[in-house]
């Protein structure tokens, strides 16, 4: 199976701009992303994070639920050329700190260098299904439980109608799949240097509990699924 050597190849490529590009977004996709705002206002309300980072925030997308609900907020993305349209959007709320960081999920450590400190809690979130870019799981959520991140996975399943969904939906946004993997604990679809995967509730749920993460709080459909996870030890 094709393998890309750098998860956030295809955030910078003409294939990202267009995965990204909300004019691809069917009612399929916008109610999905519905239900990750709501899930993740739900989690902030009660007051016990105090910073929300978001990792391929694309246009900051989750910015206008962290300042609702009075929590500063960090937007981390490959390209930058967000980084002008995030200052727009943040201008246009002053309840909320906020700042957009170039960097991917993966140097995660290096791009928040001084930007954060001991004192936050800090809830850190892989919106649309960002997690099927992920070469290596394990290694990238012990990354986070090492920093001291509680985590948001959202994802979508492995089966149908999720599948028919994501098919349509690479379609509209111009790509050419040319091969599709089907495995115990992921499906796979590929084209070129593009490649994203869905994976199963009880591979995630397995990984994270292997690493020290505690599913706390979990929201599913057909199509996609929502975990939240906090570090055991803290």
């Amino acid at each position: 199976m094709p393998r890309l050597l750098d998860n956030t190849a295809y955030y910078q490529s003409n294939i990202g701009h267009e995965i990204m590009s909300t004019h691809n977004f069917d009612d399929h996709i916008i109610r999905y992303l519905a239900h990750e705002q709501a899930f993740i206002s739900g989690i902030l309300a009660n007051q016990s994070y105090t910073t929300l980072i978001e990792i391929g925030c694309d246009k900051v997308r989750s910015f206008e639920t962290a300042a609702m609900n009075n929590v500063k907020y960090i937007g981390i993305d490959i390209r930058t050329k967000l980084e002008e349209q995030s200052k727009h959007y943040f201008s246009q709320c002053h309840k909320s700190t906020a700042s957009f960081l170039r960097g991917s999920l993966v140097d995660i450590d290096g791009v928040l260098n001084d930007k954060v400190n001991h004192s936050e809690r800090i809830l850190c979130l892989f919106p649309f299904n960002l997690i099927g870019n992920v070469e290596n799981i394990t290694n990238i959520l012990r990354k986070y439980y090492m920093i001291g991140m509680d985590i948001v996975i959202s994802s979508f399943q492995t089966g149908e109608p999720a599948n028919s969904i994501r098919r349509a939906y690479y379609q509209k946004c111009g790509l050419d799949i040319a091969q599709e993997v089907d495995d115990v604990n992921h499906y796979t679809f590929c084209c070129n240097d593009f490649q994203s995967s869905s994976y199963s509730c009880d591979y995630i749920q397995n990984v994270a509990g292997q690493v020290g993460f505690s599913v706390v709080k979990t929201f599913s459909t057909n199509v996609f699924y929502l975990f939240h996870m906090v570090r055991l030890l803290q």
